[in-house]
C-alpha cells in the first residue's frame, strides 16, 4: 500500500497516520489522471489530493471520476480559482490570515458511530465579497475532513445546519454547486 500524506495538520492533537492507498486505488488513480491529461486537462491543474477524493468518492470508476474532478474544477473557476493549488495558495506557507476567518461556517464534530468524519456546516450567508475565500475555506475544510483512512475510503457523514441560515445574499444556488460536484 501507498501512503499519501498532508502537508497540513489538525489544529488540536496529533495528525492522523497518512492515508493508504491499495494497489488497484493507485492504479485507478493513474487511469483518471491519464484520462484527464489525454482529454486535454493541462497536468498543472491535476492535483494528486483532489484526484485522490475524486477517484475514491466516484468508486474507481475512471470515466465518472474524471467528470466529477473537471466539475469541480469548472466550479471552483467560477470564484476565479484555476486550479486546486489556487484554493491551497499561501496556506501552504502557514498562512491562514485569509481563508481562516471563513472556517467559522464549520463546526468541528469529531466522527460518527462508525468513525466517519463529520462535516457540520453551520449555515450562515456568505458575502458576495466573500465568495471565493469562503470556496477555497470549504474546499480546504472538505479535504481536511477526509484526511483519515476511515472518512477516505468509506466518506463522511454530511451537515447542513439551516437553523442559523438567516442572511441571504442570493448567491446561495452558486456556492452550492461546489458542494455538489466535491
Amino acid at each position: 500500500m501507498a501512503a499519501l500524506s498532508s502537508s497540513s495538520a489538525a489544529s488540536s492533537g496529533a495528525p492522523p497516520p497518512p492515508v493508504e492507498f491499495t494497489q488497484e486505488e493507485l492504479e485507478c488513480m493513474s487511469k483518471v489522471k491519464a484520462q484527464l491529461v489525454a482529454g486535454g486537462l493541462d497536468e498543472a491543474r491535476i492535483s494528486p489530493r483532489e484526484l485522490a477524493l475524486t477517484t475514491l468518492n466516484s468508486k474507481l470508476r475512471v470515466d465518472d471520476a474524471c467528470e466529477k474532478y473537471i466539475a469541480w474544477l469548472d466550479a471552483i473557476q467560477v470564484f476565479g480559482l484555476n486550479s486546486f493549488d489556487d484554493v491551497w495558495a499561501e496556506v501552504t506557507q502557514g498562512d491562514w490570515s485569509l481563508v481562516g476567518p471563513l472556517l467559522r461556517s464549520y463546526a468541528v464534530c469529531g466522527t460518527d458511530a462508525m468513525g466517519r468524519s463529520i462535516m457540520w456546516i453551520q449555515g450562515g450567508g456568505i458575502k458576495p465579497e466573500d465568495e471565493a475565500v469562503s470556496v477555497r475555506a470549504g474546499v480546504l475544510y472538505f479535504m481536511a475532513i477526509h484526511a483519515d483512512n476511515t472518512s477516505m475510503h468509506e466518506g463522511i457523514t454530511f451537515v447542513i445546519d439551516t437553523s442559523k441560515n438567516d442572511t441571504r445574499y442570493g448567491n446561495e444556488k452558486q456556492l452550492q454547486r461546489v458542494w455538489q460536484v466535491g
